[in-house]
């Protein structure tokens, strides 16, 4: 009966230390970012697409704009002009949330669902590698807790997707994203190679995402960013794309 009785406070124990190495996963990844935790945001980004048969520019401008809880994304192509008015919104809510993406085809609404994505302009990130994702969709585990960083395993619910996201622990900068196939292997890879600071924050200051099988890369350049004490609200209307 101790022996019985000691295993059981044991399984219990690890089965305690599971639930909370998963929250604290997820509690890390929810207080990271992408792009930095700033508020009220203007990013000019030059984006230069790699592909097999040559290379191809786009000069970006992205707003970001939070809330009361709400976080608003708008991504849209400045140069060269024939792209000028394809866009990327994103509204989300705790309780929604919606994106749309403008191209020479019009406007789609997309689902939040990540099956739902889209190449974006053509280049290696799609519609949602540059949005907060989906936290009630994954399951959260710690694969390397070190001093420097930390590796987070991002299983979605469904078992459909599988990522491997690593965070800078001193600024919460998320500064790498494996995408991983079937077998386990990488099939897209976010790096971000150097970072620069605005006040406390630390963002990217050039970052890649390279597609492995095809040999392809998409280039981000982060060449200024202005802060804002708001966004006027026609960036973010639907209705205006």
């Amino acid at each position: 009966m101790h022996v019985r009785k000691v295993f059981l406070i044991s399984l219990c124990l690890c089965i305690s230390l599971l639930y909370a190495s998963a929250g604290d996963a997820e509690s890390v990844l929810r207080e990271s970012s992408l792009l930095g935790n700033l508020n009220h945001v203007q990013y000019s980004v030059e984006m230069v697409i790699e592909q097999v048969k040559g290379e191809k520019s786009r000069s970006l401008e992205i707003y970001r704009s939070e809330d009361d809880g709400e976080e608003k994304f708008l991504v849209q192509i400045v140069q060269p002009a024939f792209l000028k008015n394809m866009k990327l919104l994103s509204i989300r809510s705790d309780e929604n949330h919606a994106r749309w993406l403008k191209t020479s085809r019009g406007v789609k609404r997309l689902s939040s669902s990540s099956r739902d994505d889209q190449p974006l302009f053509d280049s290696d990130f799609s519609t949602s590698d540059l949005l907060q994702m989906d936290f009630d969709a994954y399951d959260f585990t710690f694969l390397e807790n070190g001093d420097d960083a930390v590796v987070i395993r991002a299983l979605s619910v469904d078992g459909k997707d599988e990522r491997l996201i690593t965070v800078d622990t001193a600024s919460s900068l998320i500064i790498k994203v494996d995408y991983l196939s079937g077998d386990g292997s990488v099939r897209k890879q976010y790096e971000v190679l150097e970072t620069q600071s605005i006040g406390t924050e630390s963002i990217p200051l050039t970052c890649t995402m390279k597609q492995i099988a095809e040999g392809t890369q998409t280039i981000l350049s982060f060449d200024s960013v202005i802060l804002k004490d708001s966004i006027p609200a026609r960036y973010f209307n639907s209705s205006q794309l």
